[in-house]
């Protein structure tokens, strides 16, 4: 069975995008790992994509070459 994200991600990319935003919709901290996303998110990147990921989890920002923080309504680079 394939899961919602992976359909999501699927639709998303079928316009060719040259930029990719994936927001973790339902706040579950492993909720990106689950169904592989981050290794579609690795290759995606890997082949010129752009990606912003919003998430909660530290170990999903950590895997990132650039983190931007909002921490109380502040924009930390």
């Amino acid at each position: 069975m394939v899961n919602g994200s992976a359909v999501a991600i699927a639709r998303a990319l079928v316009a060719e995008p040259s930029l990719l935003l994936a927001d973790e919709t339902d706040r579950k901290p492993r909720h990106c790992e689950r169904g592989g996303d981050l290794q579609v998110f690795d290759e995606l990147h890997s082949e010129g994509m752009t990606l912003a990921v919003i998430t909660h989890d530290d170990n999903v920002s950590r895997r990132a070459q650039r983190q931007v923080r909002i921490v109380d309504g502040t924009l930390q680079w």
